[in-house]
């Protein structure tokens, strides 16, 4: 899997009237106005390289099996769901 041109942590700090959220190496990855719902939004994109890390550890974790079932949901379903966001954040089309 290719690895990111723009190395994590990745971290969101106020500017101003902006959010910004800035890779380790300083280049800009996102910049937002900045209402309180965008403040959610900015740490949600600064946390995504973090994410995607551990999504990633799921399916690896998986290997070529389902997840258990946890008693909500399938196994199948879990890992189905982890697959496709691992995937839309690599810019796959959602299937």
């Amino acid at each position: 899997m290719a690895k990111s041109s723009f190395p994590s942590p990745w971290e969101a700090s106020r500017k101003g009237d902006k959010w910004v959220i800035v890779a380790s190496n300083g280049t800009m990855i996102a910049q937002l106005e900045g209402s309180a719902n965008n403040a959610k939004v900015a740490h949600l994109i600064a946390a995504s390289p973090y994410m995607l890390d551990s999504l990633k550890a799921v399916l690896k974790l998986a290997g070529d099996d389902d997840l258990p079932d946890n008693g909500e949901w399938s196994g199948a379903a879990i890992t189905d769901q982890v697959s496709a966001a691992v995937g839309l954040a690599q810019g796959k089309p959602k299937e």
